[in-house]
């Protein structure tokens, strides 16, 4: 990363600080090499200055200021190893100059070494404490590192040292925008401007969160300004060329891609976005793409994450499982691993993505060493897998699979059993038509050894259930039904096979058939709760709530310490309106584990329900503790703090800041919290602007099926005075039958209000 920033101090030293003079052979000719190439780093033609030190340190190598101008030519034009040697010189010939130090931090980061940049950036800040600079850059090594809170706090040291520093002003705004905090980030960016409205970095900095905001005509002027000011920024091409993407202009991204690449071939940024870009279209240049991307910045778990992808659809399974391994290597935790948004670009449906997990890596490595016939190594994934989250589901699958692959039927029977007794919804996951699909979609090793199970032994029953696994795997449903109508005229009384038809029968919808097998499998085995367990799952899908409740009761009697049924009998009491009957059944959740957050979760929303508002926050700050990290947590929050006498609509907006913060498609916290821009009756509070950029979002993501969404739009364009649009959108929502019959009467005010050319206001009480 250019550093020009840091030119005029690291002049300053060299001109003022004196060092000592050891004999050389001609101190005269030694400083004249330096000085011409102190004038050609003036200038910005770093190859000219590098050999003018290296004359200068021919005559001289005493002199840490040579290394040093030397080091930072190096860094300037991306070559941090020669840059970092020639610090490392700087620095034994003078350990005690702070700006040494910190530059050396900053190439030892380019690196990936973050952890000794940070002991280098550390030393800096102890020798000169009040120099912003030296914090700024630590807080770039924090946030490579996904250390935000780390970072926030030496940005806010550099600020508090220099308020006007223009780099801590940016990086504010490019952290909170990371994290979902759009409104302070162009805030922060706006500071920024004002100090030098000049600058192109600022101007590409927000284009990027405006870019995560999906606002991509805003970000697009944002990096047009910027390449306007600094036509060879390559990495705000590549930027720009993803927004063209998103806006299915092919011509004009491909081009910035290219044009990134030709500015700078060094720009890991513009080889990633382009390959990004060709994952669907040119397999072979994405992954080279890719490959070089990881050459210029190994550090990148998308990349690395993306190509294993490729390389799997290729069948180049070793390949992929040595790109999941090094990043294994690189975040041994695999914390702060990119979302699917990121691995896989932006929806244009609006989409909620999901976020990568420890589990998916394992998971989806074990599948990779599973299709390169390393069975052992794909079990210890799967088993990892399971440890991480010993709810998900889909881990036992891959077991269940491995071992008809295998041929080892009993044990894949055995590992099915243990997945839907551990997990409630398994059989449903192993039921949904090709959920647990190898990669390859190549089931012929498993096909393979089931057929051959069947010649050796017409009357398997076992072998039948295994082939319906693999029918399951392939996507075909009816296939695997026909397996276990198979099976269950062998072993007619096998619970187990009655059950396994139920679930399929209820992935397809079929729910007569479902219940009868289900009913069957309990007749035959009365004690064995897995189909009651999927029954009353059954009846949860068919909103028969009584039904359900009947069999949360059976499986409480056999097993009174099980949680989770008593958090599903608390739902559907919720939704029968028993309220307090809900609220018994938190009590039990919270008797059986008090420190468990997801249970003052699942209180505050029962809280809610009953009105209890300042309970509610109570539970909600509870859970928070407890570190539940879950978007709808803090919109139960916000809810409570509207709900009491007064409603608090400032600190509602923060709780709704900071859901989206956690999924930036809440449709719930970007519906509510359009309305209170809007309609606020604080005009402090109301930004008709990101009302309707909200309201917008949540009618995208729905594809304009969510008529609350559609409302809230209305009055996001009558805060704006476009009472048109207003009248619109609002007679849209109205439209729908159900939407009208549930808010027909305040609906119709709001309305009237905008045809009078009145915003509506939200009460003040």
């Amino acid at each position: 990363m250019p550093r020009f920033a840091l030119l005029v101090v690291l002049l300053a030293l060299g001109a003022t600080r004196a060092y000592p003079a050891d004999p050389v052979p001609d101190p005269r000719a030694a400083k004249a090499f330096t000085d011409r190439g102190e004038a050609f780093l003036r200038a910005g033609q770093f190859d000219a200055a590098i050999k003018e030190y290296d004359e200068a340190l021919k005559h001289d190598a005493t002199n840490a200021t040579s290394f040093a101008r030397r080091a930072f030519c190096w860094a300037n034009k991306r070559d941090p190893q020669r840059a970092a040697a020639d610090y490392d010189a700087a620095i034994r010939l003078d350990p005690n100059t702070a700006f040494y130090f910190n530059n050396r931090g900053l190439a030892v980061s380019d690196l990936g070494d973050h952890k000794k940049a940070l002991g280098d950036l550390d030393r800096a800040v102890q020798l000169a404490p009040t120099v912003a600079e030296y914090h700024w850059s630590r807080h770039v090594v924090h946030s490579r590192r996904g250390d935000t809170d780390l970072a926030l706090k030496d940005l806010d040291e550099a600020l508090r040292l220099d308020p006007r520093h223009l780099g801590a002003l940016r990086g504010k705004g490019v952290l909170l925008g990371g994290q979902g905090q759009f409104d302070p980030a162009l805030k922060w960016f706006e500071a920024a401007l004002a100090v030098d409205p000049h600058d192109a970095k600022t101007y590409s900095a927000r284009g990027t969160v405006r870019q995560l905001q999906q606002q991509w005509d805003a970000a697009l002027a944002d990096f047009n300004e910027a390449l306007r000011r600094n036509p060879a920024d390559a990495e705000t091409a590549a930027r720009r060329g993803a927004v063209w993407a998103e806006k299915g202009d092919a011509d004009k991204a491909q081009a910035d891609f290219n044009e990134a690449v030709r500015l700078d071939a060094r720009c890991a940024l513009a080889f990633y976005n382009r390959a990004l870009y060709q994952m669907n279209t040119q397999l072979g240049q994405a992954i080279a793409d890719y490959t070089e991307a990881l050459r210029l910045n190994p550090d990148q778990p998308a990349a690395l994450i993306n190509r294993a992808g490729l390389l799997a659809f290729k069948k180049e399974w070793k390949k992929a499982v040595q790109d999941l391994d090094e990043l294994v290597r690189l975040r041994p935790d695999l914390t702060n691993l990119p979302d699917e948004r990121t691995l896989r670009g932006a929806s244009r449906t609006g989409a909620r993505p999901a976020l990568v997990t420890a589990t998916d890596i394992y998971r989806i490595r074990g599948q990779y060493r599973a299709e390169a016939d390393d069975l052992k190594g794909a079990m210890a994934d799967f088993d990892e897998a399971t440890r991480l989250n010993p709810k998900d589901a889909q881990p036992f699958g891959c077991r269940t699979y491995c071992w008809v692959r295998q041929g080892d039927f009993k044990r894949a029977l055995a590992e099915y059993d243990g997945a839907v007794r551990a997990v409630p919804n398994a059989a449903f996951y192993f039921a949904l038509p090709g959920w647990a699909r190898p990669v390859s979609g190549n089931s012929e090793p498993a096909r393979t050894a089931v057929n051959r199970a069947i010649e050796t032994d017409p009357k398997s029953a076992e072998a039948r259930w295994a082939k319906h696994i693999v029918h399951l795997c392939t996507g075909e449903p009816y296939l695997a039904i026909m397996d276990l109508d198979e099976a269950l005229q062998i072993d007619p009384k096998s619970a187990a096979y009655y059950r396994a038809r139920g679930a399929v029968w209820a992935t397809r919808r079929e729910w007569d058939k479902a219940r009868a097998d289900f009913d069957r499998a309990i007749e035959l085995d009365p004690k064995e709760i897995v189909s009651v367990t999927y029954r009353s799952m059954m009846w949860t899908q068919l909103r028969e709530w009584e039904k359900a409740i009947r069999d949360y009761d059976e499986l409480i009697r056999r097993d009174p310490k099980d949680g989770a049924v008593y958090k599903a009998r608390s739902w559907a009491q919720l939704q029968l309106g028993r309220v307090d009957a809900a609220l018994v059944d938190c009590d039990k959740l919270l008797a059986l584990d008090p420190n468990a957050g997801d249970v003052h979760h699942c209180r505050a929303l029962v809280l809610l329900n009953k009105q209890d508002w300042s309970q509610c926050l109570t539970e909600c700050e509870t859970a928070l503790r407890l570190k539940v990290s879950h978007p709808d947590l803090y919109v139960i929050s916000a809810a409570a703090r509207l709900g009491g006498p007064k409603p608090d609509y400032e600190r509602a907006l923060a709780d709704y800041d900071a859901a989206l913060k956690l999924d930036p498609n809440t449709g719930a916290a970007l519906k509510n919290r359009s309305l209170i821009r809007a309609s606020c009756p604080d005009a402090r509070l109301r930004d008709a602007k990101q009302a309707q950029a909200d309201a917008l979002r949540a009618c995208e993501q729905s594809d304009w099926t969510d008529h609350q969404a559609i409302d809230r739009l209305a009055g996001a364009y009558a805060e704006a005075g476009q009472f048109d649009e207003a009248v619109k959108y609002q007679k849209r929502a109205l439209a729908d039958r159900r939407y009208a019959g549930a808010n027909n009467g305040e609906a119709r005010e709001r309305l009237k209000l905008y045809e009078q050319k009145k915003p509506y206001r939200l009460p003040e009480k």
